[in-house]
């Protein structure tokens, strides 16, 4: 079935009510409402919410498989278990 631009940001809109909110609010205090312009895909940029691995969840709840891996520097996957570990033990001798 062939959808249209429109009918696809529709739905998207319904689906994501929790990411244009954040959007929302961003749009007076960041140019365009976000951090990063590589994140914006039309009607607005979903916002992350979690990730693990290779997954992220946006602030509704809807599960995505992350492609870009935040442009390969998350190379290792979100939240790596070494990583994570890593990160605590250092924070345990004092910042």
């Amino acid at each position: 079935m062939v959808r249209s631009k429109e009918s696809l940001e529709e739905e998207i809109r319904q689906l994501t009510p929790r990411s244009r909110a954040q959007w929302e609010r961003g749009r007076p205090v960041m140019p365009g409402g976000l951090l990063k312009e590589a994140y914006w895909s039309p009607p607005y940029p979903i916002y992350v919410d979690r990730a693990e691995g290779c997954n992220l969840w946006d602030l509704d709840g809807r599960k995505y498989v992350d492609f870009g891996n935040n442009h390969t520097a998350m190379i290792l996957g979100h939240n790596a278990p070494e990583v994570v570990e890593a990160i605590r033990n250092e924070l345990a001798k004092g910042i």
